[in-house]
């Protein structure tokens, strides 16, 4: 008994640690050299918000202009974040820091047709040279074409947005068409450009 009473003794006098919880790694679902591609994550709906807030992001991707309140973007979450079978959503992953960078979606998935359309961004800017886009856009149409056993992948994107143009048709995308004029941006009017891509588009393009 004196033996522990000194060590609860002991005990009082030391000094106590708080400690923070642990930040827990993220889930990724697929992974490539320098990104993985993981769910989304309650934790981050503030750094959603702050990536659908940026109009600078949003002219690149987007044609929809307004501030995004909490409640649509928590509506958003819980929307995009429950079992739904026409649309997958996941969170870019750099891996090398551990940081969410973006996001990419397969949107409009159709079964029947075996049909899907394609969009993605990388929200933090200095993430977005060194090829991460095309390296997730990569496990996208990999994932879309092994996995769901689609066969033809469309994408929508702004003439004026030419880095994107290049790391789709690095991964295989071809233009389809166009809507002329259909994009307002810095005082003029743009081209929507209208592209899409098969397995063997993909397997051609990845071939050495």
């Amino acid at each position: 008994m004196a033996v522990l009473r000194q060590l609860r003794a002991n005990d009082e006098r030391e000094p106590r640690i708080r400690r923070e919880p642990a930040r827990m790694d993220p889930i990724l679902n697929m992974r490539s050299e320098r990104i993985g591609l993981g769910p989304l994550r309650a934790d981050l709906i503030d750094t959603y918000q702050r990536w659908l807030n940026d109009f600078d992001l949003l002219s690149m991707v987007d044609r929809r202009f307004r501030p995004l309140t909490d409640d649509w973007i928590q509506s958003w979450y819980d929307r995009q974040s429950r079992a739904n079978s026409d649309c997958l959503v996941f969170t870019i992953w750099d891996l090398a820091t551990m940081t969410p960078i973006g996001n990419t979606a397969l949107q409009d998935i159709d079964s029947r047709t075996r049909t899907a359309e394609f969009g993605i961004f990388i929200a933090e800017p200095e993430f977005r040279d060194g090829g991460r886009g095309t390296e997730a856009t990569r496990l996208m149409l990999r994932f879309a074409f092994d996995t769901l056993a689609l066969e033809n992948i469309m994408l929508r994107v702004y003439e004026y947005n030419e880095r994107a143009i290049t790391v789709y048709k690095r991964a295989g995308f071809r233009e389809i068409g166009r809507r002329r004029g259909a994009q307002r941006y810095q005082g003029r009017s743009w081209d929507i450009v209208l592209m899409d891509i098969t397995p063997e588009d993909f397997n051609d393009a990845a071939a050495p």
